[in-house]
């Protein structure tokens, strides 16, 4: 009897088929990847998984609290229709401003 769980248990552990890896084990030390890619993805939460969602959800919560979102989150610019977008031209303006800043400073 101990022979055919012994014999069954090495069958167990001696099966090297992808299907029976465990999701966190790495690959061979000779291979500096992991068997498994890993996303910054959550699964059916858009708003949370997405960047420009997040920005626009914590944006608006700042608006409603009447709060400047700047001081949270990084200097930000949602730019969709190109180089004419009213959000490039913001851009810019900062940028030329910021550029100024770092001239006087030198």
């Amino acid at each position: 009897m101990s022979t055919s769980l012994d014999s069954s248990a090495s069958q167990m552990t001696s099966s090297t088929d992808k299907k029976d890896a465990k999701p966190t084990e790495a690959l061979p030390a000779s291979s500096n990847q992991l068997a498994v890619k890993l996303y910054n993805k959550l699964e059916d939460n858009f708003h949370l998984s997405n960047k420009k969602a997040m920005f626009l959800n914590i944006r608006l919560y700042y608006e409603a609290m009447g709060k400047d979102v700047f001081n949270a989150v990084p200097m930000t610019f949602h730019v969709k229709e190109g180089l004419e977008d009213p959000e490039f031209l913001r851009f810019k303006q900062y940028y030329f401003k910021e550029e100024e800043e770092i001239k006087k400073q030198k």
